[in-house]
């Protein structure tokens, strides 16, 4: 594939007693073919670090019922796979914040955008872009993520189900 997803605690175990998810693997074991798209990978939830992810105050963990190699030198894209809950509430007006990095030594790219128009439309799931990255012929590891926007609303309802990693068209 050309690159190694990352995620930077790696040494937390099943007993940690901090609020936050991370995979207990680093989430590196749950990297998937997409069998819809070629060249595309999926990232399921579980395997992401999710900031409060383990206190029922903020996150819940849901069941969702509908959810090739190539060189160097593609683009890729990062897509947060999301959906928006009836009562959706704190996304309007202000930018959620998107981050692709890549370990050869290439400058953090960051994202915003506005999910207000995704929330609109609730119960429909969006890939919403994260950003896009160069995958080189050496390899090398690519670190991602979706972050805090700048703002003291608080924010829910909505439904990450996971990561895609496709070919930019």
């Amino acid at each position: 594939m050309g690159f190694q997803l990352r995620n930077h605690n790696r040494d937390v175990t099943a007993r940690s007693s901090s609020p936050h998810w991370k995979p207990v693997d680093g989430g590196s074991s749950s990297v998937f073919p997409d069998p819809n798209l070629r060249g595309a990978y999926r990232v399921p939830a579980r395997a992401l670090n999710i900031v409060w992810g383990k206190d029922p105050r903020y996150w819940q963990w849901i069941p969702l019922s509908d959810h090739d190699k190539r060189g160097s030198g593609f683009k890729d894209e990062v897509a947060m796979l999301v959906q928006f809950r009836v009562g959706a509430f704190g996304w309007h007006s202000v930018p959620v914040k998107f981050k692709v990095k890549q370990s050869n030594g290439g400058e953090e790219k960051v994202r915003s955008v506005v999910v207000e128009p995704y929330r609109q439309k609730h119960g429909v799931w969006h890939e919403i872009s994260g950003g896009e990255f160069t995958v080189q012929a050496a390899g090398g590891v690519v670190e991602f993520g979706m972050y805090e926007i700048e703002t003291e609303w608080w924010k829910g309802c909505m439904v990450l189900a996971g990561v895609k990693i496709r070919p930019k068209p």
